[in-house]
């Protein structure tokens, strides 16, 4: 009896060492072979704007996307304000180990001024992750407008009559897109731009007849494209999808402003990390389920890794210092 005793054990033993054998060897298997998975269940990712908006719109087709590519649940909260910045200052709070996200896009908004000083920088505090959109900044009107039904009947009838037009907030692409055209066409005293807390209002102040005019991007007028008129396109080419409306170069104004929508996490968070996630984004924005429904959805959809849209945002936030230094924008 303790005969056969021994042997079982000695069997049970021999059976214990292969499966940690086996376990040791998979994990250096995993690990030769690049694969790295973040150890939290949950990624918390912040949208800095009002729900119903393109980047809240964006981030909650990726997070559902990304299920087919992770287990790890991704949690969206809003927190709105400044223009991106109140949620951005929020997302720095956490430490810098991958459990929180910031839906981020580069804007005049992260330039810190002496009327708005910032607690961040979003080149040194900020480490980006992926794009996912680069869409297009357009100037639109309601299809019942009667004043004008161009732009360049719109800027004649500026020259003499005031103009609102209304935007996602300050400081943004949004915001400073219209000055700069009234800047240039020479009716800044009667144009004013109304800022509302998110593209979601911006776009209900303008079919409600609050606002003349809004300064929008593609996916704000995508769902119901037939209350619009669209006067104009920030491209230096026509878009892809608005092939007959004219671009602000056209019409003798080089004011080229894209909208780029990403991803970002605090700076100095794991390169494993980063990496993991621009790879599970790069994986959704490959879907072909996913890129129908962003085209539903008005998203022009443009994948960056972390590496490239990290140089991409120090460009644009260096275009954007210079243009704040030279007095074009501030």
């Amino acid at each position: 009896m303790k005969k056969v005793l021994a042997l079982i054990l000695a069997m049970l033993m021999v059976l214990s060492l292969a499966a940690c054998s086996s376990g040791s060897s998979t994990q250096a298997e995993s690990q030769q072979s690049g694969e790295f998975k973040p150890s939290n269940k949950t990624l918390n990712l912040i949208v800095p704007y009002a729900a119903g908006g393109a980047v809240d719109l964006g981030a909650r087709l990726m997070a559902k996307y990304a299920k087919n590519y992770t287990d790890i649940d991704i949690v969206i909260t809003n927190v709105a304000g400044g223009s991106g910045t109140v949620g951005a200052a929020e997302m720095l709070k956490y430490n810098a180990d991958g459990t929180y996200m910031l839906a981020y896009n580069p804007s005049m908004a992260n330039l810190s001024t002496a009327d708005k000083p910032l607690t961040y920088d979003c080149t040194k505090d900020l480490t980006m992750v992926s794009m996912m959109v680069q869409d297009q900044r357009l100037i639109t009107m309601r299809k019942n407008e009667t004043r004008f039904s161009t732009l360049a009947e719109m800027i004649e009838y500026a020259k003499t009559n005031k103009v609102t037009i209304g935007c996602s907030g300050t400081g943004n692409v949004a915001y400073y897109f219209p000055i700069l055209l009234a800047r240039a066409a020479g009716i800044e005293d009667n144009l004013t731009v109304v800022p509302f807390d998110g593209s979601s209002e911006a776009k209900t102040a303008l079919l409600g007849g609050h606002v003349d005019l809004a300064s929008q991007s593609y996916s704000d007028i995508a769902a119901t494209p037939d209350d619009y008129i669209v006067l104009c396109t920030a491209g230096n080419e026509r878009f892809s999808k608005l092939q007959d409306v004219p671009t602000v170069k056209e019409a003798g104004y080089d004011l080229e402003m894209y909208v780029s929508r990403g991803f970002a996490m605090k700076a100095g968070t794991d390169e494993q990390i980063i990496k993991y996630w621009s790879d599970i984004i790069g994986k959704v924005t490959s879907d072909p389920d996913f890129l129908k429904d962003a085209d539903g959805l008005g998203l022009p959809i443009r994948y960056m890794d972390y590496k490239e849209f990290d140089a991409d945002n120090k460009t644009e936030m260096a275009t954007f210092q210079k243009m704040l230094d030279e007095g074009l924008i501030g």
